[in-house]
Formats: C-alpha cells, structure tokens, sequence
C-alpha cells in the first residue's frame, strides 16, 4: 500500500510538468526495471512501474498495461529461460516467439542480456560462441540494431493504445575507433631463443626476403611494418581513440614482447598520453583469473594509473565468468561485444549499456560498449573486398545513424601497416574515419 501512496505522488508531481509514462507489469522486478530503462528510459522518456491493478486503474496520466499485452513472459521468469525460442510477427514486425507467443518485450531482454550464451551452444576451437550460431543471424537481424528496432516498435503501439505522442528521442553518438595490440612489433624488441627460433624458422622456409627485411629493420634502415603507432596517434587527435594492450607473458597465443623491456614500457607510456587506455587480457587469463589481475596491476605500474576499461584477446567470453572476473579487477567498461566471424551488432544495439548478470538476476555497474566490426571479420572471415567492406561498413554506420549509440570498430596496429595480406587495408580505416552522421562527428 506504501508502493502505491508513493507511485501516486510522483506520478501527480510529475504529471504537471513532464509526460510520465506509468507501465502496468505482472511484478516489478528487476528485469522489467531493466529492459524498460532500455526501452524508455534511453530514449528520454519518463516512466513509472506498478503491479498494482487498483492504482493503474485510478492513475489519469498516460498509461499502458503490458499485462493485457500478454508479453514480457521471460522478464516474470528468476532463472533462464525454459521456453520453446521461434520466430514470429508482432503487429506487423519480426521478433521472438516464445513458446509461440510472438513478444517483442522479452526478444529485447533475451538478446541484450546474451541470454542464448548462457544455454548449452556450439563453440569454436577458442571456446566461442560464434555470430553464424547466433538467433539473430539465423533470422536475419545480426546487422540491425534489432533491439533498438524492437523497442521503437513498442513505444509506436504504445502512442497508438494511448493517443498521444512520447516524444522518444534518439541519441546519435561518436565514431569510436578503437585498436588492439596483440603484437606491437614485428621485428623490434624481440630477443633470445624467440628471435633465433624465427629466423631459423624463415632460413628452413626459404624465407629469404623476410631474412633480408629483419636485418634492415634491426639496423634501422627500415621501419619496422608493425610500427604504426605514430599514425594511430594522429588518429587520436581527432577521436575518442581506445587502446588495448596484450601484457600477458608469451604462450601459444599470447606473442607480444615482454611487458618487462624497458623501451616496451616508455612506447606504452608515449602511446597512453594519446588515447584513453585499457588492458587486452591474455588468451590464457580466460581460464586463469589470477592472470588478469597480474597483467592488470603491470599495466598500472607502467601507466601509474588504474586501468577501468578492457577487451577480451580472441574476443573470448564465458558468460558469466569473463565478466565477473572483470568487475573484480575494477573494470568499469568492457569493448568486447563483437563476434569474430560476422560484423554486426552482437546485444542487437550500439548504444552503452550496464551488463544484466544472469547468474544473480541483477543489473551490474559493467558498462558495455558493443562493437559494430572487426577489421580480421572483413578480410579473414569473410574474404571481403576493400570495396564490399566499405559497402557493409557504410550499411552499418546508416544502420546505428537511424537507431543512435556510438559507431565503435575494431583494428589492430599490424593490419593498418600496409604490409603482407593487409596491403592497401588501411585505406578501409581511412574510409571509416570519413563517416559523418547528423551531428558532425
């Protein structure tokens, strides 16, 4: 009775000034707090929920009764969900089906919350979830920010049950790139048995010409091809630039130069003034939290500063671990949400968004910043063109123009060197850079 004194005021408070949404559910919970904050409170409009049908029924501001609607089924649920997952038409548009109930209010829940992922699913070689075994690649939506779609979608069915405007608004954000350094150079700095096993390698390949190109780029008559930091700094100038350095110790996927070398350390020192800074796990740190922590608080010393934001190397995540792991380390946000294999948007939107754990059935503090492509996804997934992949990159960037949240896109050092395969792939970068949205970005 307290719950509903309390609506009733604010909504009458409210009511004069602003136009208040009051949103009739089966149980306010935590899921429905989440995804409506999703659904209204992204786009700027004021709401308030009750499970109270005698104070829906005396409220006189507008109001809408998803109960009647008989969707949100998923977001009544505790754990994960048990129902038949298809795919329907819900007034005219595709979303989810749940045990054969077309509910768009629980597709919004179930794809940003990556609740497939938490289901048993078909891994890769590293253990993940790929985009092609995705529901929204199997239904054609991976490439639209469907989430966002969705939600325009209900708040239209709202305004037409309540004949009123909502005045939704969309938040058009910035171009974002953002780089990986997994291996910060190719010849520079590596020493010992990891230099002598190389070359070996290239004298047992024949490999004379990058014989040759060693000797020139350790004698400094040849810029070394992974040596492209100066251009990622220029880069910065003009953008929000995130950086993600690979610190782990050397291992079969792990190949970076010792976070212990003295001119390592001044590079990552030089290159963190640049941009805003964060730590690349290692591959290994997946399974071995204790690592993280480790070549988190290295990076620190270095830095002499915290570290708050990070991306997964491989792009590897196990819900919910990776990000549990996360949030006890400090990580404030994390830029993993990508797929590998496919380009797109993997939570279905590209704006900032705190991580749902499943596991507790809350809300986290976890910010997650979705990416839209990778620059490996074009070339060695997909075998794209430089020119499809900037047809697909320019369908994407109309794709988040329409539906807000910040253009966000992956590249590593090595791939914008104009070296080897990559040749001529940093012109798909410079093309990206040149995207201009309402806002002039």
């Amino acid at each position: 009775m307290a719950m509903e004194k309390q609506l009733n005021s604010s909504v009458n408070k409210l009511s004069d000034t602003y136009k208040m949404l009051v949103v009739q559910v089966d149980e306010v919970n935590e899921r429905w707090e989440y995804t409506l904050d999703f659904i209204f409170g992204l786009r700027g409009i004021e709401f308030q929920l009750t499970d109270s049908t005698t104070e829906f029924d005396a409220i006189t501001s507008p109001k809408i009764s998803f109960s009647k609607w008989n969707s949100g089924q998923v977001l009544n649920e505790s754990g994960l969900t048990q129902m038949k997952i298809g795919k329907s038409i819900w007034k005219g548009i595709e979303c989810l089906a749940f045990d054969g109930e077309p509910d768009p209010i629980s597709s919004i829940f179930y794809v940003l919350t990556r609740m497939e992922e938490y289901q048993p699913v078909v891994l890769d070689q590293h253990g993940r979830f790929m985009g092609n075994e995705s529901v929204q690649f199997k239904n054609g939506w991976l490439q639209q920010c469907i989430c966002d779609r969705w939600a325009l979608a209900i708040i239209a069915e709202i305004e037409r049950e309540i004949q009123q405007p909502l005045d939704s608004k969309i938040q058009i954000g910035q171009l974002i790139p953002s780089f990986d350094i997994d291996n910060t150079y190719a010849y520079l700095l590596k020493r010992g048995k990891r230099k002598l096993l190389s070359m070996a390698r290239d004298v047992l390949q024949g490999n004379f010409k990058r014989l040759h190109e060693r000797h020139r780029v350790l004698a400094r008559k040849k810029k070394d091809p992974y040596d492209t930091f100066e251009w990622i700094g220029s880069v910065a100038q003009k953008f929000k630039v995130r950086i993600f350095w690979l610190v782990g110790d050397y291992g079969n996927l792990d190949n970076n130069i010792s976070r212990h070398q003295i001119a390592h350390q001044n590079l990552i020192r030089k290159m963190s003034e640049k941009a805003e800074f964060g730590i690349h796990p290692s591959y290994v740190s997946n399974e071995k939290s204790h690592l993280l922590s480790e070549e988190k608080a290295s990076l620190e010393e270095t830095l002499q500063r915290k570290v708050q934001i990070s991306r997964q190397h491989f792009l590897k995540l196990k819900f919910p671990t990776t990000f549990q792991h996360l949030i006890n380390e400090g990580i404030q946000e994390d830029f993993t949400m990508g797929f590998a294999d496919e380009i797109g948007f993997r939570n279905g939107t590209a704006h900032k968004f705190p991580w749902f754990d499943l596991s507790v059935n809350k809300k986290t503090d976890l910010q997650i910043r979705p990416f839209a492509y990778m620059d490996g996804t074009l070339l060695e997934y997909k075998k794209y063109s430089i020119a499809e992949s900037k047809s697909k990159i320019q369908d994407l960037f109309q794709e988040v123009q329409q539906y807000g949240g910040d253009f966000i896109f992956l590249w590593h050092n090595e791939t914008i060197g104009d070296y080897g395969k990559w040749k001529g792939w940093k012109n798909v970068l410079e093309y990206t850079l040149t995207l201009k949205n309402d806002s002039n970005l």
